[in-house]
């Protein structure tokens, strides 16, 4: 598979598909940066962070809670994914839908680095009720 297949692959199917998709194409070491003033801003590394601080927590705490990408933008060992994400939050019932650009970063066919940028303060308003 090609880099960009493999990005692209991330953005199909259920979000428990998404899962074994991420689990059996990262690196062991992948490094994963959520924006700050994300609700899961902040630098994991290895996939049992990633799934532990971000994942879990989405499904935690958000219904429909996706991202979906529009576009994608390949070279080398760089893909660029745009789209947004979208849900409702559990507590406040408040629904959001943000633009995000993800830029992920493959070595040998497997993800070693993920950077997400999002419009974080759309997120924040969900989420909270002030």
């Amino acid at each position: 598979m090609s880099n960009l297949s493999i990005v692209q692959s991330f953005y199909e199917g259920t979000v428990e598909e998404r899962g074994e998709k991420l689990a059996s194409s990262v690196s062991p070491e992948v490094v994963w940066q959520e924006s700050e003033g994300y609700l899961y801003g902040g630098r994991y590394v290895g996939l049992q962070e990633v799934f532990e601080g971000v994942f879990l927590r989405q499904a935690a705490e958000w219904t429909g809670f996706r991202s979906e990408a529009e576009e994608f933008v390949a070279q080398d060992n760089s893909v660029i994914a745009l789209g947004f994400y979208e849900g409702t939050h559990n507590e406040t019932q408040r629904s959001f839908r943000a633009r995000f650009a993800h830029h992920w970063t493959l070595k040998e066919g497997k993800v070693v680095r993920f950077v997400q940028y999002v419009d974080s303060h759309t997120v924040w308003k969900a989420a909270h009720s002030s």
